[in-house]
């Protein structure tokens, strides 16, 4: 009998937990659903003040954080157990039981030692008292309306914040498209290094010296840039330094000179030495040096004499470009008219040492000059990327650009209309090279359609005059309206230029303005809007690709 009462008792507790878990679950699923969108309402409004997250981003991690809430509120309602102890005080604190529950279970539970009579007279009235109890007054399923309230305005909030249009959004996907462009920028420069490492006509040392300003480019990416100009600037640098050192260890000219000088050898012996210089080859060149040095002895003394002699030109013609060479192939070619055999092939031996060496140093313009070609290409991507991007604002600057460009317009209309008579003026009296320099200059300058000129920039050779006493020349104010009185003019043909050395290659004039360029656009105060349209007058001077 008295376990039968209790049995009663158990399943009246249990019946109590699982409404208690659902009002449980009614008071935490609100609250959890609360706490993520507060954390949406954050995360919105951050993004309000600084370039964080798009609207429609939003839209996702509120729901995420919406979803996440109320899965959290309902498993912390359905999740938690309760012991039979809790129940029991439970009840008796949530229906004023008076501990009657708590007592029935000790008894049962044998905490308690009291006769029978007293247990059974316990567990009656503990039954009497939870028949009456009502359950649904006692536990009440309902939802607080002030959470619902909350709920309602996090929601029309965040509703309003997606919808609203937001500044800091082009600014962020500007930054994110800059982040994409250093990210395909540092693959392209790992990419670069690794072909580096890889070539086997460089030595470790070449290796380490052509990496090094690859390396500081990519770490300087890596380390990251807020803006294009930055990475702008650290590919420029790069690109500046590898031209450099293929400059310093381009052997163009020194295989322009072997070129020429070949024409002295006209000898049996000197013939395959001159092909070689012919060619430009320099390893190919050194290679036949070293084997004229070891059939110096099988030649006869008019071979010996003749070859001397070709030596001794081709060495008066390299004297310039490569002392070196030139000074050991006028030592084999002194010895050779003397009869001195072993002088002439330890100075041909020497010789093919210096065009071996040169050989290497060419191998390291060469891959300098690649890799300066690929630094371009990243460098014309970034800006390329910049000017596709719909949040770089071009769009909102376009009306002051439209405005600037119709005076810039005019004023350098009539700038060049200035130009061009000045250029015709002087080309009447100079043979015209006035308007050459102007015609060049606007295809140079002019960036409508983009791409510079890729004619050679004639540069005359610096010549020091300090040393020359000039002459005083008075002219009469009135030579243009009596030219008589002012003597014949020295020339009215133009001038040939001939001094090819004097030519240099745009693409060379180029790449030393550009890396200017670029560093004072990222070094001294520029107005942002105006960045822009500095950028495009840079662009559009660049040599086209062939």
């Amino acid at each position: 009998m008295i376990e039968a009462s209790f049995s009663e008792i158990e399943q009246e507790l249990k019946s109590w937990n699982g409404r208690r878990k659902l009002q449980s679950l009614l008071v935490w699923a609100p609250r959890g659903l609360m706490a993520g969108l507060a954390v949406a309402l954050v995360l919105a409004a951050v993004s309000r003040f600084r370039p964080f997250m798009t609207n429609r981003e939003i839209v996702f991690a509120s729901l995420i954080c919406a979803v996440v809430g109320l899965v959290g509120g309902i498993a912390f309602a359905l999740l938690r157990r309760y012991s039979i102890n809790d129940q029991a005080i439970y009840a008796d604190q949530q229906f004023g039981l008076r501990e009657r529950v708590t007592s029935a279970l000790e008894l049962h539970q044998g905490k308690i030692d009291a006769p029978p009579v007293i247990r059974r007279s316990q567990l009656e009235d503990t039954l009497n008292t939870i028949r009456r109890v009502d359950v649904q007054k006692a536990i009440p399923l309902t939802i607080d309306t002030q959470e619902l309230v909350f709920i309602l305005a996090a929601v029309a909030l965040l509703a309003a914040a997606v919808i609203l249009p937001n500044a800091q959004a082009s600014i962020l996907q500007g930054q994110r498209a800059v982040q994409q462009v250093v990210a395909e920028q540092i693959e392209r420069l790992e990419e670069l290094q690794e072909q580096i490492e890889n070539n086997p006509e460089l030595t470790a040392e070449q290796r380490e010296e052509l990496l090094e300003p690859i390396t500081e480019a990519r770490e300087s990416l890596e380390d990251g840039v807020d803006s294009r100009e930055e990475a702008l600037a650290t590919l420029s640098d790069a690109e500046s330094e590898l031209r450099e050192l293929s400059q310093q260890n381009s052997t163009d000219s020194l295989e322009r000179e072997l070129a020429d000088a070949s024409a002295n050898f006209e000898s049996a012996a000197g013939q395959p030495l001159g092909e070689a210089m012919q060619s430009g080859d320099l390893e190919q060149t050194a290679e036949e040096l070293d084997n004229l040095a070891e059939s110096i002895d099988g030649l006869s003394e008019a071979e010996q004499q003749a070859l001397g002699s070709e030596l001794s030109q081709a060495a008066s013609e390299l004297q310039e470009t490569n002392p070196e060479l030139a000074e050991s192939l006028a030592e084999a070619g002194s010895a050779l008219q003397q009869g001195d055999g072993e002088s002439a092939s330890e100075a041909l031996a020497e010789a093919g040492e210096t065009a071996a060496a040169q050989a290497e140093q060419g191998e390291v313009a060469d891959a300098a000059q690649e890799a300066a070609d690929a630094l371009t290409e990243s460098r014309q991507e970034v800006t390329e990327s910049e000017e596709s991007d719909p949040a770089s604002g071009a769009a909102d600057d376009g009306e002051l650009g439209q405005a600037e460009g119709g005076q810039g317009g005019q004023g350098e209309a009539g700038q060049q209309g200035e130009g061009a008579t000045q250029g015709e003026g002087q080309g009447e009296n100079l043979g015209q090279p006035g308007a050459e320099a102007a015609n060049s200059g606007g295809q140079a300058g002019g960036g409508g359609e983009g791409g510079g000129s890729t004619d050679n920039v004639f540069v005359p050779p610096f010549r020091d005059l300090s040393e020359f006493e000039g002459v005083e020349v008075e002219l009469d104010a009135n030579c243009e309206a009596s030219p008589e009185n002012c003597g014949e003019l020295l020339s009215t043909s133009p001038t040939d230029i001939e001094d090819e050395e004097s030519v240099v290659p745009y693409e060379e004039v180029y790449a030393e303005y550009a890396n200017t360029a670029y560093e004072t656009l990222s070094e001294d105060y520029i107005p942002i809007g105006m960045k822009g349209y500095i950028r495009d007058y840079f662009s559009s001077l660049e040599p086209e690709a062939e």
